[in-house]
């Protein structure tokens, strides 16, 4: 079984993470011949350990420029395509897997027709459908020619396609996660030591890239608030960077928050870093599932999500949504009252988000497709 997976990009992102540790371990299947092929490459960490690892990794741009060119968009989009057209021609995959907002690509790929064609929707749908009409418009294209599945992060989500689209079967899929892993991180104080943090200080901690959605200028209000009751907080930012990036240091600086505040990029280490955190808080404006609330919870850490986050991400009695229409000073006070907290974390199926389980469940996907498939051209040539 030949299987693509297509992604924009491997910045150290949600999406991006997950590809990463599906390739991984989908090469450890005898039955799967894997080819991960991405648009943009970008130097990041995620392509070396695909790379360190063995695993099958052609991009259509290697110019390392994401989204930044001289070249007009149509120009670049067109040699994109004739290099995926080409890639497709030599490999030949049975699966074709894409994620993020690249239907266009696939629909114009020249994929055979007896390919299965799976997409996963990484964001909320109807940031999808507003947001990305375009994306929406190929996909519908891509349903009427060939055998496709889509995956969804929510039961939410799965409800909102199937109406949308008039199907019945899309599927809710867990992002995995490592769960030892995380479960086990490096000594906290010296973690925070090298961090410069003392083993008293009160870190608020957030991972995300500076972009739009992750909300980070909330996040800074909220930490304004925390730090004025509470000088000993900290605040820790893990990014893989992002066009925001300038203005929310500048928003730092104007608070007079530099110095307490922490800023890392491409970190492979997040299991440590979470172990240094005492509370970690995620204001988007939106998410398709939001899985670092998923990793902070297995860490043991408090979680304070927007409410509009899917609930789906509440795997323990450590995690509470608030509104974003609330004040700054309204989310500070909930996560100061955390620091006296003493409740005892306790786990809702924790099982079912195992990064194995959950590649296990995509490689049974995989399978079922191909039958599909194969019944799909069986009934077409006895017609």
């Amino acid at each position: 079984m030949k299987v693509i997976e297509f992604i924009p990009s491997l910045v150290m992102a949600g999406a991006e993470t997950i590809v990463k540790d599906y390739a991984l371990r989908l090469d450890t299947y005898d039955d799967i011949e894997l080819l991960v092929v991405v648009v943009f490459k970008t130097n990041s960490l995620w392509e070396k350990t695909l790379q360190d690892n063995g695993i099958n990794l052609l991009f259509l741009d290697e110019t390392t420029k994401l989204h930044k060119t001289s070249t007009p968009a149509i120009i670049t989009g067109a040699k994109h395509i004739t290099k995926l057209r080409k890639i497709i021609k030599t490999f030949k995959p049975d699966i074709f897997h894409y994620h993020l907002y690249i239907s266009k690509y696939v629909f114009m790929a020249g994929l055979p027709k007896s390919t299965s064609v799976i997409y996963t929707l990484h964001t909320d749908f109807d940031i999808w459908r507003t947001k990305h009409p375009n994306d929406i418009n190929f996909f519908k294209l891509i349903k009427r020619k060939y055998n496709s599945k889509l995956i969804t992060l929510t039961p939410m989500m799965q409800q909102k396609t199937n109406e949308f689209f008039n199907i019945n079967d899309s599927v809710v899929f867990n992002n995995g996660i490592d769960i030892k892993k995380f479960k086990s991180g490096a000594d906290r104080i010296k973690t925070r030591a090298k961090l410069g943090f003392k083993s008293g200080d009160f870190v608020i901690g957030n991972i995300g890239r500076f972009v739009e959605l992750k909300n980070h200028t909330f996040l800074i209000d909220i930490f304004k608030e925390i730090h004025k009751t509470n000088p000993d907080s900290k605040l820790l930012l893990i990014s893989g960077g992002g066009p925001l990036e300038d203005s929310i240091k500048k928003r730092l600086a104007e608070y007079n928050l530099i110095d307490d505040t922490a800023i890392l990029y491409n970190r492979s280490d997040i299991n440590d870093l979470l172990n240094a955190m005492d509370v970690f808080i995620l204001t988007s404006k939106w998410e398709g599932l939001g899985i670092v609330l998923i990793e902070a919870q297995i860490s043991g850490l408090w979680t304070i999500a927007s409410n509009v986050v899917p609930e789906s991400t509440r795997i323990s009695n450590h995690i509470e949504y608030l509104d974003l229409s609330t004040s700054p000073k309204y989310w500070a006070e909930k996560i100061l009252a955390l620091k006296s907290c003493k409740t005892p974390i306790e786990y809702y199926g924790l099982e079912n988000w195992e990064m194995d389980n959950v590649v296990k469940k995509l490689h049974e996907i995989y399978k079922s497709s191909m039958t599909m498939r194969h019944h799909s051209n069986r009934t077409i040539n006895q017609s």
